[in-house]
């Protein structure tokens, strides 16, 4: 949207030519819309406390050059066509590289000297933004996820180790040694999948304890908008060391349930071998080896918690994908949208509803033995859609924070 008032006018060139530079600039970097309404000749005298015969001057430049129309018995508004566009680049771009060139013979610098500063200067954005999620994620590392995670590593280990425990009485009827089951079975029939569901949640509300803390009227979102680094790029900081944060927790989960895989096993195929079954007085059975060929791949495949978690299919890598975007995307609005709080309970609840499904849909299936199973390739749509709604919502609130007036 175009703001004259952000226009300084300077003594060295004429006024008139200086608001069709900026207006011509506003097109460039997009701050200026198509088919926009411009102040009045009248208007845009009063706030730049000027001659009106000098915006009408202005006005008619800018028409010669088509970059605004005036209807009959209208306002004049913004208008430009690919051609326009592209000649307003060419004379943009050229007038900055002919004063920086001429900036740089003056200081003597060489075309080598110069190729090397614009380097540097040209990746220093992407470093700040690494520097300022390196910090984030330290800050959310030390105060919140670290505990998290290790606590449920501690615990995943120890209900890991409770596997292997013998239960049951040998000398019943029904009895079923836990040295037969498979992997999936192990990991499916244990607390495992609420515990990491509960440190994924805990890591989750981490997430959105930071956020809002520093995205209120406080010290910290303050801090946050001084540094040298555009808006869009302290948001893209935030969201590398929130995914930083899942992703770790994520390998370590992965780590451990396939380093867990080959101990475990192997301890079960020593007890099966000591396993004795009295079949009849004379029909003694014992000696059984439950060694499984790709016991690992297939228990990633069987069991309902690992193949969510780590899904392996395209069909499922995608919805999942997706249904967590949502999610994410979901605390990234409830912690920036601070204007109207309707707003940010009722768009980030609907997310985290939307999400929820796509990602626990093998979940909510196996609880619900009437559930039918869906169409071929829904869900890869669902997820697709996800995904395209979440990149959509992300770009609306990188938007909303640079809109903000309160900061």
């Amino acid at each position: 949207m175009l703001d004259f008032r952000k226009l300084e006018l300077n003594t060295t060139e004429p006024v008139y030519v200086q608001i069709v530079s900026f207006v011509k600039r506003q097109i460039f970097t997009g701050a200026a819309e198509k088919g926009e309404s411009l102040p009045s000749r009248r208007e845009l005298a009063a706030i730049l406390k000027i001659n009106p015969n000098t915006v009408q001057k202005a006005f008619r430049l800018m028409e010669e050059e088509k970059i605004i129309e005036t209807p009959p018995h209208a306002v004049s508004v913004i208008h430009w066509d690919d051609a326009v566009f592209a000649r307003l680049r060419r004379e943009l771009t050229a007038g900055l590289v002919a004063d920086f060139v001429a900036q740089a013979k003056e200081n003597g610098l060489t075309l080598q000297t110069v190729t090397e500063l614009l380097q540097e200067e040209w990746g220093r954005g992407m470093k700040n933004v690494w520097k300022l999620s390196n910090y984030l994620y330290g800050w959310l590392w030390q105060k919140w996820t670290k505990a998290v995670t290790l606590v449920s590593m501690i615990l995943a280990v120890c209900f890991l180790i409770a596997a292997a425990v013998p239960t049951g009485d040998p000398k019943a009827y029904d009895y079923y040694p836990k040295v037969f089951r498979s992997y999936d079975m192990v990991i499916d029939h244990s607390l495992l999948p609420i515990l990491f569901a509960l440190g994924l949640v805990l890591i989750l509300i981490g997430i959105f304890v930071q956020i809002k803390g520093f995205s209120t009227n406080g010290k910290g979102i303050y801090t946050m908008l001084l540094l040298p680094m555009k808006r869009h790029e302290v948001y893209f900081a935030f969201v590398l060391s929130a995914a930083a944060a899942v992703a770790l927790y994520y390998l370590l989960w992965l780590v451990l349930m396939v380093a867990a895989y080959f101990p475990l096993m192997s301890f079960y195929k020593m007890q099966a071998a000591k396993e004795i079954f009295v079949l009849t007085r004379d029909n003694i059975v014992t000696g059984l080896d439950a060694s499984r060929t790709n016991g690992l791949f297939l228990a990633f495949h069987r069991s309902t918690f690992l193949d969510m978690v780590f899904p392996s299919s395209f069909w499922r890598v995608v919805p999942a994908l997706g249904g967590f975007a949502l999610i994410f995307t979901g605390i990234f609005f409830a912690g920036f949208c601070t204007e109207n709080k309707v707003t940010a309970v009722l768009g980030s609840s609907a997310m985290l509803l939307c999400g929820g499904y796509l990602y626990l849909h093998d979940v909510v299936k196996s609880l619900n033995p009437f559930y039918a199973n869906p169409p071929i390739g829904r869900q890869l749509i669902l997820g697709i859609i996800a995904l395209v709604a979440a990149i959509w919502w992300q770009d609306s609130i990188v938007q909303k924070l640079g809109k903000r007036t309160d900061l």
